[in-house]
């Protein structure tokens, strides 16, 4: 998964991190007993900036990134969809980076934060939902989901309809706001406008400091290349609506008898007569 990471992770780098990026490229197997001192002496940076280079890429350590680069091999980096690939080779394409991002997600997001994202969902009175265009889909999921929940929900896709609402929503509401890159305006601009309002915004974006997070008060991160494939194109939500099962079954299991009993509702007012 490293060098997945990097590839994500790379135009956003500072020069001293990019020293560190561009060594290990070169020098792969010269850094597996590495500590974060010999990497810093040997480039000639500060060991804390060789330490905020593996937090960046997404570990809890810099030892943890050491190890996870001894396992990581570019041959399991993303694999292009070829036009002569056969139905077999395609779907296990597919299959490896599902996995590979939804991994990420998974090692990026600590059981501390998503707490802290559920208990933000429980404590709200009114949830907004917004994602433009691509992920749109998402933040319907995500809406629909917490109806059933029982959780007033709004879904909208209109930013400036959702603003105006933003202006007068009840007291303790929340945004929830995906964006795969982080640099969507219309998401930029409604992630402003609830902290000009005073709303509380948990966004579901790229891992890479980007223009959205300023305005998050909980930044769940997910893998966002800045490489348009026709591989990507079609792959990178899948980390969101992994993250969107992690939110939903722990505040489920939050509140079982309560959220149980919404749902017995839901399926019975929605059931085929």
């Amino acid at each position: 998964m490293f060098f997945t990471k990097l590839k994500s992770l790379y135009p956003t780098l500072t020069y001293s991190e990019t020293k560190i990026a561009d060594y290990i490229l070169a020098n792969k197997d010269d850094t597996f007993d590495m500590t974060s001192q010999e990497l810093a002496g040997l480039l000639g940076i500060s060991q804390s900036t060789a330490i905020r280079f593996s937090q960046k890429m997404g570990y809890k350590s810099f030892k943890n990134m050491i190890l996870d680069l001894s396992r990581s091999g570019e041959e399991n980096d993303i694999q292009e969809i070829q036009l002569k690939d056969s139905t077999a080779a395609t779907n296990e394409k597919i299959k490896n980076h599902f996995s590979s991002l939804i991994n990420i997600a998974y090692d990026t997001n600590s059981p501390a934060l998503i707490d802290q994202a559920v208990q933000a969902i429980y404590n709200a009175s009114t949830v907004f939902c917004f994602g433009y265009l691509a992920t749109s889909s998402m933040a319907v999921h995500m809406s629909w989901t917490l109806t059933e929940l029982g959780i007033m929900s709004v879904f909208d896709d209109n930013p400036f309809a959702l603003m105006t609402r933003l202006k007068s929503c009840p007291k303790n509401s929340l945004l929830i706001i995906f964006s795969k890159s982080g640099e969507t305006q219309a998401a930029v601009t409604v992630a402003k406008a609830a902290k000009e309002a005073g709303v509380f915004t948990l966004g579901i974006t790229n891992m890479a400091k980007n223009s959205l997070q300023p305005y998050l008060d909980i930044w769940l991160k997910t893998m966002y290349s800045p490489a348009k494939t026709r591989f990507l194109s079609y792959t990178e939500l899948s980390s969101q609506l992994y993250l969107i099962d992690v939110l939903i079954l722990n505040l489920y299991k939050k509140d079982f008898s309560k959220f149980k009993h919404a749902v017995t509702q839901y399926q019975e007012i929605t059931k085929p007569k």
